[in-house]
């Protein structure tokens, strides 16, 4: 999840941006067949202001993760943050039946140019994880 700009001649302006990639499952006996590629989906949120503040925020639970944003400057609670984008994360903290599994996740916060240099400011004022008691 991030925050893009206007995307210069589109002009359809500043958007959070939530990109997902599937990974395939094994279909027949060989790895190189178009059933098994793994499947990338690009989901755009279009931000009412130009210019004010994005605060990003992800819900966790060992079972979910669950995506939101706020273009407001209110305090840091989830009643002001729109939530847009659910995911099943079972499968990173469940082990399968006699396998091995993924056991832990990180998040982080970076600017990019897509691969190009960019002059364009992304300013971090703050990173705040509130671990979750049960």
């Amino acid at each position: 999840m991030g925050v893009v700009g206007d995307g210069g001649a589109t002009g359809s302006g500043r958007r959070v941006i939530v990109r997902t990639a599937v990974q395939a499952e094994q279909v027949g006996p060989w790895a190189l067949t178009t059933a098994n590629a793994t499947t990338i989906t690009t989901e755009y949120f279009p931000l009412q202001t130009k210019g004010a503040p994005v605060k990003l925020k992800v819900l966790t639970s060992p079972t979910s993760y669950i995506f939101g944003y706020s273009e407001s400057n209110s305090s840091r609670s989830s009643s002001s943050f729109s939530f847009i984008k659910a995911f099943d994360a079972s499968t990173l903290s469940l082990p399968t039946a006699g396998g091995f599994f993924f056991k832990g996740t990180s998040l982080g916060i970076y600017n990019t140019g897509n691969g190009k240099p960019s002059l364009a400011p992304a300013d971090f004022s703050y990173w705040y994880q509130t671990p979750m008691v049960n």
